[in-house]
């Protein structure tokens, strides 16, 4: 972390932002990611921003790693949509588009060509360790629809750039469009909350607590202030498969959720598994 931060320039006169792939291989529990923002927050304080990313073009897919759960995937999404710094989404990771296995043999990427040598029963242990041996594995085309080549390309050319996912029959933009629950509408839901609140988009961040376990639930508010005007935004983030109680110690007047597609009673202080919770006060 010290080497990427001086990337930026002791006098802010570096690069913009550099990838912070430790959010990569973060262990999936409310403390771990506690510790995380405490490092990136006191390594790239503002004017300096740190960068959110769970998935790319070298690694497992995300949804793989998350052992197909895409209640896990929504919580993630909550964070990083929600959390201080510039979000890295790539491209698949909004549809839980999974891991494609494909062979060494006859494969785009290099690095596959270098290791064909390598018995085909160490890449799953190897991949459970983050490591690709094929990285085509991780960069199907996106699926738009179900249709032949899944709108990625033309349906009358012979082949696209990599096959297509197996799963891009039930997978795909098109299918999620349609299901207010998809993994898809929770990042829009998400988006669409980031990109109509000040206290999200540029506000500071500070942590605090509000569960006795602390491995479980995570929470943060996002504060903006300009011209007298405040708005904090509450996020309480439930990392456990059971349900938490919470209690905020302010008043909000608005609750969202990344698992349900309207707006909650503010009332409400149980959360459902993998549940993230968004409260919006605001003054004059």
């Amino acid at each position: 972390m010290p080497t990427l931060r001086r990337y930026c320039g002791e006098q802010h006169d570096g690069l913009h932002l550099v990838f912070l792939s430790k959010s990569l291989t973060t262990r999936f529990s409310a403390g771990s990611f506690r510790d995380l923002i405490r490092e990136f927050e006191a390594y790239f304080p503002k004017p300096l921003q740190p960068t959110w990313v769970f998935g790319n073009h070298d690694r497992p897919r995300l949804i793989e790693r998350l052992g197909g759960d895409s209640e896990k995937a929504k919580l993630l999404a909550a964070l990083q949509l929600t959390a201080r710094g510039v979000p890295v989404i790539y491209y698949g990771d909004e549809l839980g588009l999974p891991h494609h296995e494909l062979p060494l043999e006859g494969s785009l990427d290099p690095v596959a060509a270098h290791f064909r040598f390598v018995p085909r029963w160490l890449h799953a242990i190897l991949r459970k360790r983050g490591i690709l041996l094929n990285r085509d594995s991780c960069r199907s085309p996106m699926p738009w629809h179900a249709g032949r080549h899944a709108g990625f390309s033309s349906p009358n050319v012979a082949r696209t750039w990599l096959p297509i996912h197996p799963a891009s029959s039930q997978i795909n933009v098109a299918s999620q469009e349609r299901h207010p629950s998809s993994l898809l509408a929770c990042y829009r839901r998400l988006l669409a909350l980031r990109r109509g609140s000040n206290a999200l988009s540029v506000g500071r961040l500070e942590l605090g607590d509000l569960a006795r376990n602390s491995d479980d639930v995570l929470y943060y508010r996002r504060i903006h202030e300009h011209g007298g005007a405040r708005e904090v935004v509450h996020v309480v983030l439930n990392f456990s498969g059971r349900e938490q109680a919470f209690e905020l110690a302010t008043p909000v007047a608005e609750l969202r959720s990344n698992l349900r597609d309207k707006a909650l009673a503010s009332a409400v202080r149980r959360m459902q598994p993998f549940e993230a919770l968004i409260g919006f006060e605001r003054s004059p």
